[in-house]
């Protein structure tokens, strides 16, 4: 990956010498990134989630305002367990990016995982209310209300997911004979 950042410095350089190569550079700098992630994405495929945040590192050290890539590090950061490492990557998606539903809700699944279930309910409905239709918040809401110990408002979330076609919570609340149709 270093020799490839050579390759796109060297080019850069030359394309900010030519006059007039403001489209050159910036075509660069695409190439540059998507390069980057492109790696970062396949290293995560491949299971060498360390690789992978390493160059999701790197990409957020050459273009550090760019949410999808703090979210995508916070993702391979939960899926090691460094779930505190993955919140502060959240915070920083959604501080980029404050409509990011799913930033919301990885976070409040890293809460939820610290049985921070306060925040976690709150990053839910953060989510949910910037995606009404975002299935898995309404789902992920109810799981944490359960766990708090509010089972009334857990249902209802499981039914909302439920009557979006969240799979799960259909499959849920039909074990419990809870009509979810209606």
């Amino acid at each position: 990956m270093a020799f490839l950042f050579d390759i796109y410095r060297a080019r850069l350089i030359a394309a900010m010498n030519r006059a007039g190569s403001a489209l050159a550079v910036a075509g660069l700098l695409a190439a540059f990134f998507f390069n980057t992630t492109a790696s970062a994405q396949n290293k995560r495929s491949s299971g060498d989630r360390l690789q992978a945040i390493a160059d999701h590192s790197r990409s957020i050290k050459q273009n550090p305002g760019n949410a999808n890539t703090y979210y995508n590090r916070g993702n391979e950061f939960y899926k090691l367990g460094k779930y505190q490492l993955a919140i502060n990557d959240y915070n920083s998606a959604i501080e980029l990016n404050p409509k990011f539903a799913e930033a919301y809700n990885n976070r409040g699944m890293a809460y939820g995982t610290l049985a921070n279930y306060r925040q976690s309910i709150s990053d839910y409905s953060n989510a949910i209310e910037l995606n009404p239709k975002y299935t898995e918040a309404y789902y992920n809401r109810g799981v944490a209300l359960s766990k708090a110990g509010n089972d009334r408002m857990a249902i209802q979330s499981y039914k909302m997911a439920a009557k979006l076609g969240h799979y799960r919570a259909q499959t849920y609340l039909t074990s419990k004979a809870i009509n979810w149709k209606q």
